[in-house]
């Protein structure tokens, strides 16, 4: 066979690239929120599994599963639309990422509610505190579109393996942390 022409050769890599690019697509797709650039449920509970499965074979490195949800967003969406409900989940993610280190996870479950993973909290008042720290973050006043929006939350957190000794058992049992 002879060899490709610098024509040929270059069409070839540029349709191995265009192939590459459309799997990168579909693979950030499948793994993280459109809206927030978050992880997504399906991310989430991949690294459940693989923190559960870690955490097992070295117990010292235990991990914490919150839950965070938003009371009354639904009346932000049904009163000033979908748009600024969807403005306020994104000041929301950024508001939060920076708390957070960069080993742990923030995902966007749907709708309104998030999941986190965090690694290497010692005890549940760690978990509590930084629990404390994320309602705090959202409770100061969200300026989006010359309005000033308020946002009680919700934070439930479990913690491996003093809640629960799987992941499935752990997604079950956060205690909720009082609204603020």
């Amino acid at each position: 066979r002879k060899p490709f022409t610098p024509v040929e050769l270059r069409a070839r890599v540029g349709s191995v690239l265009e192939r590459q690019r459309m799997l990168n697509e579909l693979t950030n797709a499948a793994l993280f929120d459109k809206l927030t650039g978050l992880a997504n449920r399906a991310l989430l509970t991949e690294r459940l599994t693989y923190a559960h499965e870690r955490a097992r074979d070295i117990p010292a490195l235990g991990f914490t599963l919150l839950f965070l949800d938003f009371d009354r967003f639904k009346y932000v969406n049904d009163t000033l639309g979908h748009a600024v409900g969807d403005e306020l989940l994104v000041a929301v993610a950024e508001r939060w990422l920076p708390l957070l280190p960069s080993k742990d996870i923030l995902a966007r479950m749907g709708g309104n509610e998030f999941g986190l993973i965090v690694h290497y909290l010692d005890n549940a008042t760690e978990a509590a505190t930084l629990a404390k720290q994320l309602l705090e973050a959202v409770q100061r006043p969200f300026e989006l579109r010359g309005l000033e929006l308020f946002l009680g939350a919700s934070i439930g957190f479990a913690m491996y393996p003093e809640d629960g000794e799987d992941a499935a058992t752990l997604i079950r049992q956060p205690a909720t942390m009082p609204a603020m």
